[in-house]
């Protein structure tokens, strides 16, 4: 709540999130970790994701355009086999 300037009310509705808002995993699992993504300049919430979606964005420093090229990369054919 103060790591980020929420209401109490914001606060409850991020521990009410149910899943991830990309890979759609659900919370209810004691094994899945429910982060917090947010704007490291401004502390600015974007959304709730699992730790998996989480790391992997911030892998890529947030960059939209790194990303494009990893879905680009991805998409590609294989070059060998």
């Amino acid at each position: 709540k103060s790591a980020y300037g929420l209401t109490v009310e914001q606060t409850r509705q991020i521990l009410n999130t149910k899943e991830c808002e990309i890979c759609k995993v659900t919370f209810n699992n004691k094994n899945t970790l429910l982060c917090v993504d947010h704007i490291k300049n401004t502390k600015t919430v974007r959304g709730i994701l699992c730790n998996n979606c989480n790391l992997g964005i911030s892998r890529f420093n947030h960059d939209i355009e790194l990303l494009k090229k990893a879905i680009w990369y991805l998409s590609r054919p294989p070059l060998y086999g």
